[in-house]
């Protein structure tokens, strides 16, 4: 195959003659030889021009001729083209306005300068809540002494024991809960006239955190001594049974309304009779079972040291005390352990009963019946009845000591 020669680099310019169409004649020139180009050249002749349409921004330049070379036409033969767009000039500048501070003299040259210190802007505090507070948000009159574990916890609860309802009032927002903290603070911290706020107060809010644990409190006591009974019932079972029959047998009995869990002589396993029928056993030594009478000693327990003073009987404790009794016989298991579906002690789950409990206790409970029950909180028998298979009753909490008894009333 043939390639490329060095007579191929070599090459001649292009003249007109060689290429009469690929040049135009200049104007005034000899007309081209192509027909049809000689048509336009011809009525291009007889046009006229417009002497004020002429373009300044190009320059004629004649065909090159052979043996001749070609240059540009100078720049300066060609006229710049004005431009529209105006640059805008930049605003001036204007002077600082004068500040009324006092400008630091310059430091003397050469002398080693210190690294400044970056000081970081302090963080706002986040709104205290519920879930947040901690002891140490409290305000430091309440942290230099002792006085709010003995004086002003002990005070709020022995308020809480005492008070006419014992869940809904008692909110982190509430007005009930503000001023019984206002009033504990007026007691024990008598010389600091703080003012306990409503919202976001971190006295309210731990005082809250700590009334609603011992309110749980009591729901998890009342577990705790069930199971702590039924343990003794399954190492000392009677001859006629095994443990866990046993067990299961007396948690039936507790299910009753007069059962162990709220009398201290309750009415017997094998009655089955309701109350009002021939052959119902009547119970006695009501709200002095053992049950009742260790939880009411240990939630006193809590408010020793109290600076409150109350001659009114803690009705709601009570009532308490029967709602969380109830609930751990309802779903504590032969063998010990809670049912899976436990609710917990709360309002949603526990208020209802609570209500009623409270109702029976205002409604059929007067003074000297009261006095024998808190008698009895002093000294306590421990006495542990035998069971046997009951069937279960239907709970009359608001009228559980309403009908006469003798046995009853005391």
């Amino acid at each position: 195959m043939g390639g490329l020669t060095e007579d191929d680099l070599e090459d001649e310019r292009p003249t007109p003659e060689a290429h009469p169409t690929s040049f135009r004649t200049p104007v005034g020139g000899p007309a081209p030889t192509n027909a049809a180009v000689k048509v336009v050249f011809a009525n291009d002749r007889n046009l006229k021009r417009n002497k004020k349409r002429q373009n300044f921004d190009i320059a004629i330049v004649a065909a090159p001729q052979p043996g001749t070379r070609t240059t540009r036409a100078p720049a300066s033969a060609l006229k710049p083209k004005s431009s529209t767009i105006q640059k805008q000039s930049a605003p001036p500048l204007k002077a600082p306005a004068p500040t009324n501070s006092t400008a630091l003299p310059e430091k003397p040259k050469g002398l080693p300068t210190k690294p400044k210190k970056l000081v970081q802007p302090s963080k706002a505090r986040p709104k205290l809540t519920a879930n947040s507070v901690r002891k140490s948000d409290l305000p430091d009159f309440t942290q230099a002494s002792n006085k709010w574990t003995e004086n002003y916890l002990p005070t709020v609860f022995h308020m809480y024991y005492h008070a006419s309802e014992h869940f809904v009032t008692w909110g982190s927002n509430s007005k009930t809960l503000n001023e019984a903290i206002q009033g504990a603070v007026d007691l024990v911290y008598p010389d600091e006239e703080y003012q306990v706020g409503m919202v976001g107060d971190p006295i309210q809010l731990l005082t809250y955190n700590r009334i609603s644990e011992r309110r749980s409190n009591l729901g998890s006591d009342a577990v705790l001594l069930l199971q702590e009974h039924l343990g003794k019932i399954k190492e000392n079972p009677s001859p006629d049974y095994d443990g866990l029959s046993e067990v299961h047998d007396w948690l039936e009995w507790a299910r009753r309304d007069t059962g162990p869990l709220f009398f201290e002589r309750p009415t017997p396993v094998h009655c089955t009779a309701d109350v009002g029928e021939p052959g119902f056993v009547m119970p006695g030594g009501r709200l002095r079972s053992q049950f009742i009478i260790n939880l009411v000693r240990n939630a006193l327990s809590c408010s020793t040291g109290s600076l409150y003073t109350c001659d009114t009987t803690p009705v709601g404790l009570f009532a308490l005390i029967m709602a969380a009794l109830e609930r751990a016989a309802k779903w504590l298991q032969p063998d010990g352990t809670m049912h899976q579906d436990a609710q917990p002690f709360s309002w949603i789950h526990s208020g209802f009963v609570y209500q009623e409990y409270h109702m029976g206790l205002s409604n059929d409970m007067n003074l000297d019946q009261w006095r024998i029950v808190m008698s009895a909180i002093i000294d306590n028998p421990e006495s542990r009845q035998r069971p046997a298979v009951a069937a279960p009753h239907i709970h009359k909490r608001a009228s559980l000591f309403s009908f006469a008894s003798p046995s009853k009333r005391m």
